[in-house]
């Protein structure tokens, strides 16, 4: 993590990830992609349409409160 002090608001400091850290973070996005379409991979076409339709929903909902 690189701490840098924001030009606009100086009493604030805004985070940015270090080399290392953007690294990481693309790994662990890799890592999780391949796991989401493994579990994703054991489930029937009729239950993938069902659970897309639902997360559908579910962010909807989650947009109104």
């Amino acid at each position: 993590m690189k701490r840098v002090r924001d030009f606009h608001d100086t009493r604030m400091f805004r985070l940015h990830l270090s080399d290392e850290g953007h690294e990481q973070a693309s790994r662990l996005a890799k890592s999780l992609t391949e796991r989401h379409e493994r579990l994703l991979a054991e489930l029937k076409p009729d239950e993938q349409e069902a659970l897309a339709y639902g997360l559908s929903a579910l962010i909807r909902a989650l947009r109104t409160v």
